[in-house]
């Protein structure tokens, strides 16, 4: 890659500081993204030009820098992303893996899903995929058939039966 050996001639501390500022300036990321994105910038960097020995450390003394400075902040993202998903209707399991994935520690994990509404989000989903009292007025064959689909639509959310079960049997939106 031509193009990338240009914009870095060597890795250093300096480089890795600017290439994580920039990265931040357009991302949100928790701590341990950040490692791993600075991490596979070296690796690449490392294919085409030898690097120092000392780049993991750079890396770990990079992210904390920008952690103390507020620049990652783990709690903050939970927080947000918490707040996001569950605004477009995903389940406390859907968004405490998400969670798990991006990097975030588990005890702020857990807080931060403290503040998630999962009857909330069930009604967000329903509505954008128009189930339960949302869907269209059919005939009664038609919506003992299309009850199980909403359902099983709920279910395969990571919602749980029983609050699938009374949205889906509810007859007016909350």
């Amino acid at each position: 890659m031509a193009v990338y050996s240009q914009a870095m001639r060597r890795v250093t501390k300096a480089s890795l500081e600017r290439s994580a500022t920039y990265y931040l300036e357009r991302y949100s990321a928790t701590r341990a993204q950040l490692i791993k994105v600075l991490t596979r910038k070296v690796l690449r960097f490392a294919r085409e030009k030898p690097v120092s020995a000392e780049a993991p450390e750079w890396i770990e003394e990079v992210a904390t820098k920008l952690e103390s400075l507020g620049y990652v902040d783990d709690a903050r993202y939970a927080a947000g992303t918490v707040r996001r998903l569950g605004n477009r209707g995903r389940s406390l399991r859907t968004i405490a893996q998400t969670l798990k994935l991006k990097g975030v520690p588990q005890a702020q994990a857990k807080h931060a899903l403290e503040a998630h509404d999962e009857e909330a989000a069930a009604w967000s989903y329903a509505r954008r995929r128009k189930l339960g009292p949302y869907a269209p007025e059919v005939d009664a064959a038609e919506r003992k058939a299309r009850r199980q689909k909403h359902l099983a639509a709920l279910v395969r959310r990571g919602f749980s039966f029983g609050l699938a079960k009374r949205i889906v049997d509810s007859t007016s939106p909350p």
